[in-house]
């Protein structure tokens, strides 16, 4: 597993196809229709999988500065209510940190989330290796999708995403279009 990568977009491509995801950077003008909002903006187009997008967002203040990877899923919804959902990572003990539990916080997603034993066992996974960033699901209904957002603290990715982390953002993007 690579660690800190410099455009990464490009790297974060070349580290999901390498991992047998078919994706492409798409160009600025080359976007579907259904995802017409990401036109100007680079961005990933990936195939074969329930989330259709990847954008890489670089985000800096005068204090901190984070790096959001936005996986995509495109789908009108009239209530975007239903589509909110939170990572909850609960810990206990000051030294060790051990994992107590993962869950779910939000609406009618969080709960069919929450209700899924198999995407526990994968997160729960991840965040025992210290790959698993904080994970938000938001419906955006100015642009007619669902972002599932992860969110690196400081200049780049410290970590690419291993392939259990992508199924699980997958498993995610798949019940994200079950509610729609």
């Amino acid at each position: 597993m690579k660690r800190i990568f410099r455009d990464d977009l490009a790297e974060l491509c070349t580290h999901m196809f390498s991992l047998g995801i078919e994706c492409r950077i798409a160009d600025k003008k080359e976007t579907p229709l259904k995802l017409s909002w990401l036109s100007g903006k680079r961005c990933m187009l990936v195939e074969r999988q329930n989330f259709e997008a990847v954008c890489v967002l670089k985000q800096s203040s005068q204090y901190n500065s984070t790096v959001t990877v936005q996986y995509i899923v495109p789908g009108e919804k009239e209530q975007g209510k239903d589509l909110k959902a939170d990572l909850v990572i609960k810990r206990r003990g000051i030294l060790k940190r051990e994992l107590e539990d993962l869950g779910w916080r939000g609406s009618y997603l969080a709960g069919i989330l929450d209700y899924d034993s198999q995407l526990k066992e994968k997160l729960t996974e991840a965040v025992k290796k210290r790959e698993l960033p904080g994970i938000n699901v938001r419906y955006n209904k100015k642009m007619g999708s669902t972002i599932i957002s992860t969110a690196y603290w400081g200049y780049r990715i410290k970590m690419m995403p291993s392939i259990e982390l992508l199924s699980a953002y997958d498993t995610i993007a798949g019940h994200v279009k079950e509610v729609y």
